[in-house]
């Protein structure tokens, strides 16, 4: 075997200085976008728990006829909403005639 001798080219030392130096810069990046991953993952958990945190305790009264309306914090039946909307719309037309 032979024995270990310096870098005596200097083509071969910045090279083999390059690659040092790259190396841990390529894995960074691997690892930060995997950080920002997770951390988007736990935003998307944080706005959904805050979503529907007030609506939980209504779970039994969603029953398709009804949803839950979060600026107001309250179920409303979608029926009644759907006619408060008609007549909203038909009181709006007959003020105006170009609607």
């Amino acid at each position: 075997m032979g024995t270990l001798r310096p870098f005596t080219h200097p083509a071969l030392l910045a090279g083999s200085v390059a690659v040092l130096c790259l190396v841990p810069l390529t894995g960074g990046h691997a690892q930060t976008a995997a950080i920002d991953d997770l951390k988007g993952k736990i935003f998307d958990a944080r706005m959904a728990q805050q979503t529907f945190a007030g609506g939980l305790k209504y779970c039994e009264d969603l029953n398709g006829k009804r949803f839950y309306y979060q600026l107001r914090n309250r179920i409303l039946n979608l029926d009644e909403y759907f006619r408060s909307l008609e007549n909203l719309v038909k009181a709006r037309c007959g003020l105006d005639p170009r609607l």
